[in-house]
């Protein structure tokens, strides 16, 4: 019996390891089709690069974590939507309204920052480029789970 429970903890773990991987995986790799993505709408100088990407990746990582943050407020609003009482709905509210405000922040502060790094008309193209590649990715995703779903 001890095997038995030992060996299903065993392979939980093993598949949780293996599952968090891919998601790292899959994380780098729409990264790298990102950064591919953005360098070619941009058409950078080796100059303008050079100075571009610290600042774009800084931004990049600041996003990531704020859109990690909202995930985990989402997660927690779903699972406690039909129970919550209203001072963990406000506090919720607050948190929601508190990562818009820094997306915003973080936002402004790219924009800030590649001013005197690249020309007002590549900033706007950079802009519209994020867009894209977000509908894009959403659109290629969106037809992954319809393949998947008419696999089934």
């Amino acid at each position: 019996m001890k095997t038995y429970i030992t060996l299903i903890l065993t392979l939980l773990i093993a598949t949780t390891a293996i599952s968090q991987e891919n998601k790292e995986s899959k994380r780098e790799k729409i990264k790298a089709l990102k950064v591919a993505f953005i360098t070619e709408r941009l058409e950078l100088t080796p100059d303008e690069a050079q100075t571009f990407w610290p600042v774009y990746n800084v931004y990049d990582g600041r996003m990531n974590d704020i859109y990690d943050n909202e995930r985990k407020v989402m997660r927690e609003l779903r699972s406690e939507f039909d129970t919550m009482d209203e001072a963990t709905a406000t506090t919720t509210l607050s948190n929601i309204q508190a990562l818009e405000k820094q997306k915003l922040e973080a936002r402004a502060k790219l924009l800030s920052g590649l001013k005197d790094k690249i020309t007002s008309k590549k900033t706007l193209v950079l802009l519209k480029a994020e867009n894209d590649f977000r509908r894009d990715l959403i659109r290629k995703l969106r037809g992954d789970k319809s393949r998947n779903r008419n696999k089934k």
